[in-house]
């Protein structure tokens, strides 16, 4: 059975392809929320006080959409990989306005892009990304260490889209990566720390 009513899925209205297509001007630093629930408005209302573009949520479910639900404009990208076109109701549901798609299965985008979600074709290797690009696709996320996601990004330049989830991210991580990547899952021990708002204002 559903843990979700699809009779109550609307389609996505913020632009995140407009938020974070930065055309490697800048880097959009995406905050991820991990909760506990209660203090999920609170911490939505500090990052949109500052001007996040965006924020990103690893797991779909409650703490995703009290996320989405706690503010009018940032928009939410779920950075768990759909697998069924019930997965991405489910994070639409929840409120996503963008979603990852295996790299294997890209025909589940038509079923995300139907409820007007950005759709990330999630590529895990230099060749994966080739081979996509030149199939035309032109959004794109990966994840892994810093040089794993600069050797992605080589292959993908601008106006390709790509947002990166970059283990151990640590702020000389992310000054390295402006005009590598469009944009950057930020975990909370980046952006919960002092000095996030100033490094916002440097990157974007």
């Amino acid at each position: 059975m559903s843990d979700f009513d699809v009779g109550r899925i609307v389609p996505a209205t913020r632009d995140l392809f407009g938020a974070i297509a930065m055309r490697r001007r800048g880097l959009a630093l995406l905050p991820t929320v991990t909760g506990p629930e209660d203090r999920v408005a609170a911490e939505v209302a500090r990052l949109d006080g500052i001007d996040v573009r965006g924020l990103t949520c690893s797991d779909v479910g409650p703490i995703m959409q009290r996320a989405a639900q706690s503010s009018a404009s940032l928009p939410m990208l779920s950075l768990t990989t759909i697998t069924s076109v019930e997965a991405a109701q489910r994070a639409r549901f929840h409120g996503a306005d963008g979603v990852c798609v295996p790299a294997a299965s890209l025909e589940l985008a038509k079923g995300a892009q139907s409820m007007r979600m950005l759709t990330l074709a999630a590529v895990a290797s230099v060749a994966e990304a080739v081979a996509l690009r030149d199939q035309g696709e032109r959004a794109f996320f990966t994840e892994g260490d810093r040089d794993a996601v600069a050797a992605i990004a080589k292959v993908l330049p601008a106006p390709a889209l790509l947002v990166a989830a970059v283990s151990d991210l640590d702020v000389t991580a992310i000054r390295g990566l402006v005009g590598v990547v469009d944009a950057l899952a930020v975990p909370s021990s980046v952006h919960a720390a002092d000095g996030f708002e100033d490094l916002l204002d440097e990157v974007d």
